[in-house]
Order: structure tokens, then sequence, then C-alpha cells
């Protein structure tokens, strides 16, 4: 019946009947069901590449052998910037940089010193352009005292802090090479922007124990409560304890700055110099 109807349209009306007929009169096609096989096994997502590298990288470290570990992590970085799982490798390299830096072992960008007639730690710290809690925790002395003959090891640096308002981190380059990543537990820099780049220093840093400034190289000092001003009113990398019952905190938590474990900032405050340049976005 169709068919006759379309002859009859193209006899009448030649093409504009056929127009008319496919656009006006024809009936609707029935709707397609979309048939599912419940059974069918579903497509599974894609494998991440970096996976197979990372259990590689983590087995090396496991043996032992930190130095090529590293460079296997910073590989996956370099290959695999947009892989999920690329943050452990970040964190590996970090964690790694630090135990080697802080390690008296000979290593890139180590020397050693012996102490002679009259030195004192913050004299070789001075002429070394390092500082002395460096030199304590490279060749880990819980002690300023220096005895003639001693050999220290001693670390080349050059640190810079890169601080991202977001997403709250702190990389630390030294040298101009990745450092260390540091997640902030909050960050609350007063008369900045994300995105908008400033630049400041290290000024200062403090010890507090009891509501009180302590001096490096006293017996206070290994327990304190450390913060690094960085110049400017408001600005510090700061930590913080609740105290527990029966204590009293060793200073008031800051209004501002940014906040990271107390672990993380004693890591700072030793490999960090006044002067250290901050570059805040």
């Amino acid at each position: 019946m169709r068919f006759v109807i379309i002859l009859v349209l193209l006899g009448l009306l030649g093409a504009g009947g056929y127009y008319a007929y496919e656009n006006y009169l024809k009936p609707p096609a029935p709707p397609v069901e979309e048939v599912v096989d419940v059974n069918a096994t579903p497509t599974p997502p894609p494998v991440d590449p970096a996976i197979a590298e990372l259990e590689k990288a983590h087995a090396t470290l496991t043996q032992g052998d930190r130095e090529t570990a590293r460079s296997e992590f910073i590989a996956i970085v370099e290959k695999y910037p947009n892989s999920p799982r690329v943050f452990e490798a970040i964190d590996a390299i970090g964690k790694i940089n630090v135990e080697l830096f802080f390690s008296p072992t000979a290593g890139e960008g180590k020397t050693q010193y012996t102490v002679a007639s009259g030195d004192t730690l913050n004299r070789i710290a001075t002429r070394n352009n390092t500082t002395s809690e460096m030199i304590m925790r490279i060749n880990g002395m819980d002690s300023t005292v220096i005895r003639l003959g001693d050999i220290l090891t001693l670390a080349s640096h050059d640190f810079t802090l890169k601080i991202l308002l977001e997403p709250k981190t702190i990389d630390v380059y030294n040298h101009d090479k990745f450092f260390k990543r540091y997640r902030a537990i909050s960050v609350n820099m007063p008369g900045t922007t994300p995105g908008t780049e400033i630049t400041a220093k290290v000024n200062e840093k403090i010890a507090w124990r009891g509501g009180e400034r302590v001096a490096f190289g006293s017996k206070e000092f290994a327990d304190a409560t450390r913060w690094i001003m960085l110049g400017r009113g408001g600005w510090q990398i700061f930590s913080h304890s609740d105290p527990g019952e029966g204590q009293t905190t060793d200073v008031a938590r800051p209004a501002t700055g940014i906040e990271l474990t107390p672990e993380e900032v004693d890591e700072l405050h030793a490999i960090l110099t006044n002067g250290t340049e901050v570059i805040i976005q």
C-alpha cells in the first residue's frame, strides 16, 4: 500500500510529492530495542603503564639501591606525568633525597672536613656556607661539642622553596633540581592570590619551648616547636601539636601561615638557611 501511495504521489506531484510523503506522511519507524547481554564481560579499564615500572622501582629500593631506585622513580614522573599514581613516585623521590642528604656516607655533593685546632661547629658552618643544625643532623650528632680530629660530613646545598597556594604544596629544589614535595595541612597567606607570583625569603628560624623562644644548642631545642618565618607579617611555615592531658602547648597556633606536620617542619628547619629564596604562586 505504501508503495502505491508513493507511485501516485510521484505521478501527480513529482519529486515534491515524494518529499512531502517522506517528511510529513510517512509513519514513524518503530523504536529499535537495545539488546543488552547481561552475561557479557565488561570491558576492563586500560592498564596504567606506570604500575609495572613503579613496582620495579619499589623492588629496587627494597634491595637497598636508593640511587638507582631514585633514577627509576624520576623516569616514571617524566614518562607518566598524568598517571593517577605519579604521586607515589614523587613522594619516593623526596624520601630518598632526604635520606641521602642527611646521611654521613659519601655521595654527590658531599665533602669531609677534619676538625682542626680552634674550630667550633658554628665557625665550620660559617666557613662552608651551611648551618650548625644541618651539620649536626647529617652527622647524627646530639651535641654541638666537637673534638680535634673529628671527621664531619658536609653537604653542598642551594635550596629554593616553591609554594603553590593551590593545591597547597611546598616543593623544595636543591641546585634547581627537585628535592621534595610537602603537602600542607592548611594554607592561609594574607595578600596572596593563587596563580600570582610573589617572591620572599626565609628571614628567621624560630624554636619555641614552654611558650618561650629557645636558642639552637640549648637542651630545650631538641624538643622545641619550630617555625620558619618568610619575611612578611603572617607568613610562616609552622607546626602545631595539641598538648596531652596535663600539658601545655609550646606556643599558640598562629592564625595565618602554612601548617605542616612537626616532623616536616623539623626537616625544613634543618635544611633551610636565612636568605633562602621563596616563590609563592
